[in-house]
């Protein structure tokens, strides 16, 4: 459906922000800008919540099939797992280097 590729289409652009923030921090060891990858994150995650709570309510009244359902919302929660066990490693790495 259109909104799907929409959201999509939004997320899939945050993310790839949000990991071109996190690789300069770590290749350039910017340790310090920690916090503000965090605030990223977790702005992240309200936008694939948010999507995944419309999409809830597009559910429930009946909208899309269910295969595609299924798919969209596995999609969201893989790109949240991602996200986190990304800055789980940035943090591994920072404790490395100290």
């Amino acid at each position: 459906m259109e909104y799907q590729r929409e959201d999509l289409t939004g997320i899939l652009e945050e993310t790839t922000s949000f990991f071109n923030f996190m690789v300069h921090l770590e290749k350039d060891k910017k340790f310090a800008m920690l916090p503000e990858m965090i605030q990223r994150q977790q702005a992240l995650f309200a936008l694939i919540e948010g999507f995944r709570l419309n999409h809830i309510r597009k559910i429930r009244s009946g909208h899309g099939k269910t295969r595609i359902n299924i798919i969209y919302m596995e999609l969201l929660g893989e790109t949240r797992n991602l996200v986190t066990y990304s800055v789980n490693l940035v943090k591994s790495l920072k404790i490395f280097f100290e």
